[in-house]
């Protein structure tokens, strides 16, 4: 016998209109997706209706995501590519061997966000935003002219990393509203 069907005496298992989750007869609201099943007609098609607007608004969120996804996987290339450059155009032995290291670390680990983006999108993000920026002032450090130099690119990269961070808590939110996480 399954210990979970609930086997009372005139309680009888219903399906939720919404989720097809088990629910019971007396039950006023799905456990699962919180649907009125006693409610009236209003409040059943404003449920599904928000509850339609808010997938929809999730699946627009998740495109964002997947923007800021893409912008990491291109900080990895850019490291990759400009820890080559600088290794080839450096006199320096040593000094060239180290920024090669360096930018491969990055572009590995700038590779790793991208890919954990898929799994945990808000820390992933975060994490790459909070690289690249302090990458970006170590730079500084070293020649203050970093700063300034493709400034256009980098307001760019931090735009969208910011842009994928809040899409990324939008969509966290909307997926604890609709149990989906």
């Amino acid at each position: 016998m399954d210990p979970l069907m609930d086997i009372s005496p005139g309680v009888q298992r219903l399906t939720c209109t919404s989720c097809s989750t088990s629910v019971k007869e007396n039950d006023q609201f799905c456990p699962n997706c919180g649907y009125p099943l006693h409610g009236t007609e209003t409040e059943q098609y404003n449920f599904i209706y928000n509850r339609n607007y808010k997938q929809i608004e999730l699946e627009d969120l998740n495109k964002k995501i997947r923007s800021a996804s893409t912008t990491l996987y291109v900080l990895a290339g850019l490291s990759f590519v400009t820890g080559i450059i600088i290794y080839v155009i450096n006199k320096d032995e040593i000094k060239a061997n180290f920024n090669l290291a360096l930018y491969m670390v990055m572009a590995v680990i700038y590779v790793g966000l991208a890919i954990w983006c898929k799994k945990k999108s808000v820390a992933a993000i975060i994490s790459g935003l909070v690289l690249y920026i302090g990458f970006q002032i170590i730079l500084a450090f070293d020649d203050p002219m970093n700063l300034v130099r493709g400034i256009i690119w980098k307001i760019l990269i931090i735009g969208y990393l910011i842009k994928g961070m809040k899409s990324a808590f939008d969509a966290q939110k909307i997926k604890k509203e609709l149990n989906l996480e």
